[in-house]
C-alpha cells in the first residue's frame, strides 16, 4: 500500500532467540524503520520489548504486527494491511520466528524491492539468501556487549557501575595471589577475622595494621581502619579479581565483553555471578 515517504526497513521475526535479530539491526543501524512481526507467545514473554531495548531503539521507529505462528494465510493478511510506500526497500531477516512465519514473510517480500538474510551465530556471518549473489556470505562486524546480550533476553544488569570498578589493580592483585599461596598459620586467622565482618567498618589495631602495610603491601584508605569493601576483597574477592583480570586478558576482552561480581535479575529472580563475560558469541560463567 502506499505511503507518503521512500524508507529502508528492516523486518525481523520474534522469536526466543533474540540474538540474530539484534545483531541484523545493530549490523544496518542506516535503517528508518523497523517492523517487527511477532505472535501472542512472543509478547506474553516481553520478547519484543527485551530487543528494543538490547538495541536502544525508540518505540516511535518500530512497528509492530502479531501473526498466527502456524498460519501462511494469517501472515499474508497482516502484512498487507501495513502501509509501505511504493518505493520502499527491505532488508528481510529471515533468522527467527517458526519456519511457516519465514516461509510467509519470504512469499511476500520477494516481489518487493528487498534483501534477505540468514544470521548463522557460529561463524558469525549474515548470509544473503535472495537475490542470488555470487558472495553470498558476510562477516558481521558489530560485537555483541555483554549488557546487550543480557538485556536482549529480558535480564537486568543491577550493578552496572561496580562491575568493571575492581578493588585494587591487576598488578597488585596478581601479587596478592603469589603472597597468598605462602601465608602463615598467622596471615590465615587474621583473614577469617576479617571475615567475620565482612558487612562492617571495623578499627585495627597496630600490630594489624603494620602486618596489612607491611607483610601484605595492603594500602588502607582511612589509617587504623579497614572498610567492608577492603574487607571483602582480602577475604575473598581478591580471587574473582584475578580471575577476571586473567580471562580479560588471555581472551583480550574490553568492559564491554565482561564483569566481575555481576548480579542480575530477571523479572522479581536476582543472580550473582563472580565472573560473566561474552566472547564468541557465548555466554561464559566462572564461580
Amino acid at each position: 500500500k502506499k505511503g507518503s515517504i521512500m524508507s529502508t526497513l528492516l523486518i525481523s521475526l520474534i522469536s526466543d532467540q533474540t540474538t540474530p535479530n539484534l545483531l541484523l539491526i545493530k549490523e544496518f543501524p542506516q535503517v528508518d524503520r523497523h517492523l517487527f512481526v511477532t505472535t501472542p507467545e512472543m509478547e506474553r514473554k516481553n520478547q519484543s520489548e527485551h530487543l528494543r531495548q538490547a538495541t536502544g531503539l525508540a518505540a516511535e521507529q518500530i512497528e509492530k504486527i502479531q501473526v498466527e505462528a502456524d498460519s501462511l494465510d494469517d501472515v499474508q493478511q497482516k502484512l498487507e494491511k501495513v502501509k509501505f510506500a511504493d518505493d520502499d526497500h527491505f532488508l528481510v531477516n529471515l533468522t527467527g520466528g517458526t519456519k511457516l512465519m519465514s516461509i510467509g514473510v519470504y512469499n511476500f517480500f520477494r516481489n518487493l524491492s528487498s534483501e534477505m538474510f540468514y544470521i548463522d551465530i557460529r561463524k558469525h556471518t549474515f548470509r544473503k539468501v535472495f537475490p542470488v549473489v555470487k558472495r553470498k556470505e558476510n562477516p558481521l562486524k558489530y560485537e555483541l556487549s555483554l549488557k546487550e546480550y543480557l538485556t536482549g533476553y529480558g535480564l537486568v544488569i543491577t550493578n552496572e557501575a561496580d562491575i568493571n570498578a575492581l578493588i585494587r589493580d591487576s598488578a597488585y592483585t596478581t601479587a596478592f595471589y603469589k603472597k597468598f599461596l605462602s601465608f602463615s598459620e598467622f596471615d590465615h586467622s587474621l583473614i577469617s577475622a576479617l571475615r567475620a565482618n565482612r558487612k562492617k567498618r571495623i578499627p585495627l589495631d597496630e600490630t594489624e595494621s603494620t602486618m596489612l602495610k607491611k607483610r601484605w603491601g595492603f594500602a588502607l584508605e582511612a589509617d587504623g581502619y579497614i572498610d567492608k569493601h577492603e574487607i571483602r576483597y582480602l577475604t575473598g574477592e581478591w580471587f574473582e579479581e584475578y580471575v577476571y583480570n586473567w580471562m580479560k586478558t588471555f581472551l583480550k576482552l574490553d568492559d564491554r565483553q565482561i564483569g566481575a561480581g555481576v548480579s542480575i535479575k530477571r523479572q522479581d529472580v536476582e543472580n550473582e555471578f563472580d565472573v560473566l563475560f561474552y566472547h564468541n558469541h557465548t555466554l561464559s560463567v566462572i564461580e
